[in-house]
């Protein structure tokens, strides 16, 4: 029983954001977990090993963008419940305050193949919502034009 996490260094990821540091395709490292333990541990190593500040809040969720949301679940959670043998997860860090990203960003190599294949879903993703959210408000105006027109 065990789960992909894939990532860089959170020290790596944060010199890529702030000053355009290329990082090589290679530079994204695999963490083999067994999740056969209360979630709160996952956690705790996850963020050891990946050297996260205790104040940096993070996320994980799988390479088709499903969010995990680990803050909303119990510490004392079975891995088992929540994580998929041999899924592929990455580590998403908040880029908002109430800690939903719209737009999930993975951390890793900016120049990997993974990176590009993730936000290119995620492009899709917001663009199929926007037209939703379009057609919705248009289906809405139109109900209310043919009700007031009919009220006249």
């Amino acid at each position: 029983m065990f789960f992909f996490l894939k990532y860089i260094d959170i020290e790596m990821y944060q010199k890529q954001e702030e000053k355009n540091v290329e990082i090589s395709n290679n530079g994204n490292k695999t963490l083999l977990i067994n999740p056969n333990c209360p979630i709160g541990i996952i956690k705790d190593y996850l963020q050891n090993q990946l050297l996260i500040p205790d104040d940096q809040p993070f996320d994980l969720c799988t390479e088709k963008g499903k969010q995990i949301k680990l803050n909303e679940i119990s510490v004392i959670e079975s891995g088992l419940e929540i994580l998929k043998e041999r899924e592929i997860y990455y580590v998403i860090l908040p880029n908002n305050l109430d800690e939903t990203p719209s737009i999930l960003t993975p951390l890793l190599s900016k120049q990997s193949k993974e990176y590009s294949d993730f936000m290119l879903l995620q492009k899709k993703r917001s663009s199929i919502i926007k037209m939703r959210k379009g057609s919705s408000t248009k289906s809405r105006d139109a109900l209310s034009n043919s009700s007031s027109t009919t009220k006249q």
